[in-house]
């Protein structure tokens, strides 16, 4: 047989190493290596199942080259060439001569001869066992033979002295010691048999490992042959990669260079961009601002000049108006007069608005008892009409203070005379507005009359239900009372075959008239829940239209106030002798022209 060559391995490549992992790891298992040194060295191996069984114990199987394809030294290219090789059979014999072990190897083998793996351990143990389990076997198998030989005896002579002159009990003790023999020789024939069963077994594992060793060294050396032949290639790249990697620095330099000035470039540029960016809107901001200062600068001095001839104007007007002083005095007083009397009459008209409107809560009040319903809508709407005339009483005391101040202040008659006109004008928008108002809640108020009609009916109508109702309930009853008596009175008399026709005519009758009862009060009950649904449905609407009533009448009464201060307004207006009026046209022409350099 030709010897292979000797391959020249280095220890410190990283393939090699991952391959020795992988070897140590899977080729040679802990429990086979220590099974093979085992059977090499004709150790004292009890015949187990453990031990004689064809399969490895509780290790994985090698795989072959597919293993070396799943170490993380391999390449994609590599994991290909390896499934494909490993798919090739191995078919040499497995010799001493082939068989190649480094000294990892070996060294790894000699750690694992010394260290015993458990499972080898566990089958030496469970060796022992049973080989201990076979003698006690044999041993009561012994005893019980000799014994049953030594009774069998004892009861053959006793039936030899019992029968004398009998052939029959010399022939069965014969058979008896046949038997006894066979089983003696079964007894020592079962150690022979496991002796030859453990035998094979070791022989049958002793083949496979050497063969499965062989197999391993076959592909090992294919993948130191590819180790090799890779490192060849790579040395002679090197040279060409690190020429290629000096002509190449400089330009990669000069590359990364050119690529930070480019982005600092372009960074620059949209910094500059920005900046151009918001100089321009500040640029449009200053000449719209510009335009916007000529403008005002031009309406101040169109003010300064209406304000130099109105500074003459009111010159003038403030010597009329001093001599006008004491006939305003005595004007106050006549308007204070005035005033009073008129807070004492809108005193009494929401003093008698207010006692209509407890008249309104209180049959509001008797409405919500009737229904049980908005009991605390009511209060609340109570309290709010309330609090409102404590709140209007306030607001007329007030209000009359605010005059008195107003009389006292004379000085600022014409500021107030002006601000009053254009009150007024806004009041009379108002007013307009207010009138709409009216209109919309008299349609609201016929609106509420209506629904209140409306609910009125519904009560009536549910009322009349809950009559009709109680009243078909009761005919039932009486109707259930009758049907009852009826059938007791069957019960109780026995009567003719023409009384008991008639009578069940009579039930049947009951029976028809309470079926139609209750076809009636389901009608009625059905008619009754959708009534009370179609006032719940109703009622947010009336609640909406004495809402919107009650704002009308505040409404209402709001205008009348201001109609009254405007009548006052204009009065008082009309008593300034001349000179308020010019101050108004004064301050009007001020306020157009301001609302023409605005628009």
């Amino acid at each position: 047989m030709v010897r292979p060559p000797v391959l020249l391995i280095d220890p410190q490549n990283p393939v090699y190493q991952a391959s020795q992992d992988i070897c140590n790891s899977q080729s040679f298992p802990p429990a086979r290596r220590s099974l093979t040194t085992q059977l090499e060295n004709n150790s004292s191996i009890e015949p187990t199942f453990t031990t004689m069984s064809p399969f490895p114990i509780s290790s994985p199987g090698y795989d072959g080259p597919k293993s070396l394809s799943f170490s993380k030294y391999a390449s994609p290219g590599q994991r290909t060439q390896l499934a494909a090789a490993s798919a090739v059979p191995m078919t040499a014999i497995p010799s001493s001569e082939t068989t190649i072990a480094t000294k990892q190897q070996i060294a790894a083998t000699g750690v694992a001869a010394e260290m015993t793996p458990p499972a080898a351990e566990l089958a030496v143990q469970q060796g022992a066992k049973l080989k201990k389990q076979v003698e006690d076997h044999a041993a009561k198998f012994a005893n019980a033979v000799s014994s049953t030989a030594t009774n069998t005896r004892q009861l053959l002579a006793l039936l030899r002295e019992s029968v004398p002159g009998s052939e029959a009990v010399d022939d069965l003790w014969k058979e008896l010691e046949q038997l006894f023999e066979a089983a003696n020789d079964a007894k020592a024939a079962l150690p022979t048999f496991l002796e030859k069963q453990r035998d094979s077994m070791s022989l049958y594992h002793s083949s496979m490992m050497n063969e499965t060793i062989c197999e391993t060294q076959q592909e090992l050396k294919l993948q130191h042959k590819k180790i090799n032949t890779q490192h060849s290639l790579i040395l002679e790249q090197q040279d060409a990669f690190q020429q290629y990697k000096e002509q190449t620095n400089s330009k990669v330099k000069e590359l990364e260079s050119l690529q930070e000035r480019v982005s600092r470039l372009t960074l620059e540029k949209g910094n500059f961009r920005t900046e151009v960016d918001k100089y321009k809107g500040l640029l449009e901001q200053e000449v719209a601002k510009k335009a916007e200062d000529f403008k005002t600068a031009n309406a101040l001095q169109k003010e300064l000049e209406i304000l130099v001839s109105s500074n003459k104007q009111l010159q003038v007007e403030n010597e009329t108006l001093r001599k006008t002083t004491t006939d305003m005095l005595d004007q106050l007083k006549g308007s204070e007069q005035r005033v009073t009397a008129r807070f004492t009459k809108e005193l009494k008209i929401k003093a008698e608005e207010l006692e209509k409107e407890t008249v309104k809560a209180a049959s509001l009040g008797t409405l919500v008892n009737t229904l049980k319903i908005g009991e605390g809508s009511v209060k609340n709407e109570l309290e709010k009409v309330k609090t409102e005339n404590r709140l209007l009483s306030v607001k007329y005391n007030n209000l009359a203070s605010e005059h008195a101040a107003t009389f006292t202040k004379v000085n600022e008659q014409t500021k107030k005379i002006q601000t009053l006109i254009a009150d007024g004008d806004r009041l009379l928008k108002q007013n307009t507005d207010m009138q709409t108002k009216l209109e919309k809640a008299t349609g609201l108020a016929k609106t509420s009359a209506e629904l209140s009609k409306i609910k009125e009916d519904l009560s009536k109508q549910v009322e009349n239900l809950v009559v009709q109702l109680d009243e078909a309930k009761d005919e039932v009853k009486k109707g259930n009372v009758q049907l009852l008596k009826a059938k007791q009175a069957t019960k109780d008399d026995v009567p003719a075959a023409g009384n008991v026709r008639a009578l069940l005519e009579k039930v049947k009758r009951l029976e028809e008239k309470k079926e139609d009862l209750e076809a009636a009060l389901s009608e009625w009950t059905e008619l009754a829940k959708r009534s009370y649904k179609e006032y719940k449905d109703m009622l947010p609407t009336y609640r909406a239209a004495e809402e919107y009533r009650q704002d009308a009448h505040e409404k209402e009464a709001q205008v009348h106030e201001l109609k009254l201060q405007l009548a006052a307004a204009k009065a008082s207006q009309s008593n300034g002798v001349g000179a308020g009026g010019g101050d108004a046209t004064y301050w009007k022409q001020k306020y157009e022209s301001l609302l023409s350099t605005i628009g």
